[in-house]
């Protein structure tokens, strides 16, 4: 790849981050429902047709939002957590501390409100951050004999997902 070329994929990288925390600081102003593309296109400083360069919608915006505040929740929780012992506690340690960081964010907690419930499947669809968190522990988990092997990683990732789902939609 051509110097250029890198530099290109770096302006575009910085950009879609731009967006990205535009977006953020705009849904934690209007809310999700009543933020719209030209809101965050405004803010970023761009006009709105150049927005859809990046985005194709405004879920994918909030995707990618997402995804960004399941990276800073997993840091947490990787941080406090380390990968050592009993499987389930592990499990269980890594359910609460993330429900509590999810609790205390506002982008998350709005995102499961009534009106944006149609925004939650797309969003929860970001299986390669639920990945990069959980596979080191069921990998930790089958090592020491404590997670059946039948069970694989979508399963398991699944179940979790719909775990955490529940309790943060209550």
């Amino acid at each position: 790849m051509s110097r250029a070329g890198a530099q290109v994929s770096d302006a575009e990288t910085d950009r879609r981050g731009a967006i990205v925390a535009a977006a953020r600081q705009c849904f934690q102003k209007w809310g999700l429902a009543r933020t719209r593309m030209d809101d965050i296109a405004q803010r970023v400083g761009i006009v709105r047709p150049n927005l859809y360069r990046y985005f194709p919608s405004k879920e994918a915006v909030a995707a990618a939002v997402s995804a960004e505040e399941s990276r800073r929740i997993n840091d947490i929780r990787r941080e406090r957590i380390p990968v050592e012992g009993p499987v389930a506690d592990l499990i269980a340690a890594s359910i609460v501390l993330g429900l509590q960081l999810a609790l205390e964010d506002e982008y998350i907690v709005d995102l499961l409100r009534m009106e944006n419930r149609d925004l939650v499947p797309e969003t929860i669809a970001a299986a390669a951050v639920r990945y990069e968190y959980w596979q080191p522990i069921f990998e930790h988990g089958r090592a020491r004999g404590e997670l059946r092997s039948d069970l694989s990683d979508d399963d398991l990732i699944r179940w979790l997902s719909t775990v955490q789902l529940h309790f943060l939609s209550q």
